[in-house]
């Protein structure tokens, strides 16, 4: 047990003939463990880091094409005032398609057992799940909101709205995701895209984030509510169901 928790805990690099030991601490230790593990499966990166990649796209593209140039392309009169509102809609909608957590647990598949032979509590596994997503949400959240505030006049309540509602959409698909795996888990599989696509998890994850996107434009328009209202209801809710979530899923016990 003690060389489980030093293996876990400790990386050992040479150099030089000499031996140096780099301590880390137990979350830490898995958190670099997930994110070495997601990088080196492109399967993973492929089906779940579309929306980020796709939200780095548009982003850079925006830096070269002007906001007159886009409200010509795209017929739309008044860039502002449509993306002030739309947005953070937009970017959220991009953060809730991807969501590596909806599969990481199910892809530690047959390897489950190291895990569970090392001290590690189940509390500290499933919090390294979540800041995976939350990690890969960021690389493309800060590009796009940098660029959107630089790029385009927003009020004070419309650039709040776009710091603030995009996070919120973004820990809920981290704390749904990791919630519904450890409800529906997969380990005997042969595939990985069984898991990372074609898995219950997945797809239920993946139905609930396309609800939240789709509730504050259905409020909008059916019941003719403030749309920035709706994102700001709709966030506050998500954080309220984030936190509950979050409880829930450290209450299972997976390994």
């Amino acid at each position: 047990m003690r060389l489980n928790s030093y293996v876990l805990q400790c990386h050992a690099a040479s150099a030089g003939g000499k031996t140096s030991l780099k301590k880390h601490s137990v979350f830490s230790a898995m958190y670099l463990k997930e994110i070495g593990r997601y990088f080196s499966s492109y399967l993973w990166v492929l089906n779940t880091g579309l929306g980020v990649v796709l939200l780095c796209v548009v982003s850079l593209a925006l830096c070269v094409i002007s906001p007159e140039m886009l409200g010509k392309y795209t017929g739309i009169e008044d860039v502002d005032s449509f993306l002030g509102q739309f947005a953070p809609l937009i970017i959220a909608a991009m953060l809730s398609i991807s969501c590596p957590a909806a599969s990481a647990i199910s892809l530690e598949g047959k390897n489950l057992w190291i895990l569970q032979s090392v001290p590690l509590s189940n509390k500290t596994f499933l919090k390294s799940k979540i800041a995976l997503t939350l990690t890969i949400h960021s690389i493309g959240y800060m590009l796009s909101v940098a660029v959107f505030l630089i790029r385009f006049q927003f009020n004070a309540i419309q650039a709040l709205t776009l710091l603030v509602v995009p996070v919120c959409y973004s820990i809920f698909t981290a704390v749904q995701g990791t919630y519904i795996n450890c409800r529906f888990p997969k380990f005997d599989w042969d595939n990985e895209m069984v898991v990372v696509k074609q898995s219950i998890s997945v797809i239920l994850s993946g139905a609930i984030g396309m609800i939240c996107i789709a509730v504050p434009e259905l409020l909008h328009w059916f019941l003719d509510v403030s749309f920035i209202k709706a994102l700001w209801g709709m966030a506050a809710i998500l954080i309220v169901l984030s936190v509950i979530l979050y409880f829930k899923v450290c209450s299972k016990k997976i390994i």
